[in-house]
């Protein structure tokens, strides 16, 4: 069992300053294998007219292996699924502890504080939160003391593996300046969903209607303002199309990012596929394949057919580190 420890030291009374005294909410926390966390509030999310929910980032490392002496060179920003949470830092199952753990300043981000209020809007018209969220990550006083700015990672898991996607081939080249690493910059992200209409008829044909369903049609469709038949999930809305990554020509031509791994996960479930395979594979593999039509760029496609939507990235993030670390 890990037990917190809240110390006052003169490094923890630093970290906190560089909160505090930028008027930024925090908790800084702890544990005795030196894991150490900070929270923090994007109140600017809130005027960005998409909703009045801030956005909300975690950052965790390790002392023994960074610090405002011994900086670490590498930074994974993963941006959370669509129920909008980030590992506490007790968790022993954590991803954010696992790359801690490899020497890396783990960052997970929320675009909205709830899950709820995340499901109420096109994923399109989030784009302004990621980069508000990135541009408050790289001003972070915080994270300057602790990270080279050598090399940035960028990851995530569903709604997490899909906006953040749709923002760096739609954000101006002029904000995308900052989400880079000096010397290395790649993308690794699970089980996203780059064509929305494969992915309403995939959950339609494995009848995912009841409110206890992990992506139920109803509240899939409800962004766009659409309602579900009982056996429909068609929604004619054109913010499906804008919705969707695989939808938008010369895609790799706006991609930024030259190294990609994809991650499918559930598609060897074969029963219950409504609470284990959330999202169809086929548009993934499609994603890359494009992705890998470009002399740029180059895109590694992993399938993990046998591990839940919902929790493949907090088991596997080791994948994303080993690619990584491989470049």
């Amino acid at each position: 069992m890990i037990k917190k420890t809240y110390k006052f030291s003169s490094y923890s009374f630093f970290l906190f300053c560089l909160f505090a005294c930028a008027g930024v909410q925090s908790q800084s926390i702890e544990t005795e294998n030196h894991n150490y966390q900070v929270k923090a509030q994007v109140s600017a999310c809130a005027n960005l007219g998409t909703g009045s929910e801030h956005c909300e980032w975690v950052l965790e490392y390790n002392k023994a292996k960074c610090s405002r002496e011994k900086k670490c060179p590498k930074l994974v920003v993963f941006f959370s699924g669509g129920q909008m949470s980030c590992p506490e830092l007790n968790n022993k199952y954590s991803y954010l502890r696992d790359y801690a753990d490899r020497g890396y300043i783990g960052i997970c981000v929320k675009l909205f504080k709830s899950g709820s209020e995340n499901s109420k809007w096109p994923r399109h018209k989030l784009l302004s939160r990621v980069s508000t969220s990135i541009e408050d990550i790289k001003s972070s006083e915080t994270l300057k003391s602790l990270w080279t700015g050598d090399e940035l990672l960028f990851s995530g898991v569903s709604e997490g593996a899909t906006v953040p996607l749709l923002a760096m081939i739609q954000t101006s080249a002029n904000k995308r300046i900052s989400w880079k690493g000096k010397y290395k910059t790649a993308a690794c992200f699970f089980d996203g969903i780059p064509h929305v209409p494969s992915f309403l008829k995939f959950i339609e044909q494995h009848s995912c209607f009841a409110n206890d369903d992990l992506v139920n049609c109803g509240r899939q469709i409800k962004r766009y303002g659409c309602q579900s038949g009982e056996n429909s999930c068609d929604c004619e809305s054109p913010d499906v199309l804008k919705d969707s990554v695989l939808a938008y020509p010369n895609l790799t031509s706006k991609m930024d990012i030259s190294d990609w791994m994809l991650i499918e996960c559930g598609s060897g479930f074969r029963r219950k596929k409504c609470s284990r395979d959330a999202t169809p594979a086929a548009p993934i593999a499609e994603l890359c394949k494009t992705i890998n039509s470009s002399d740029r760029h180059k895109c590694q496609f992993k399938k993990l057919p046998f591990r839940r939507h919902a929790g493949c990235s907090i088991t596997k993030s080791n994948l994303c580190m080993n690619f990584f670390d491989s470049l």
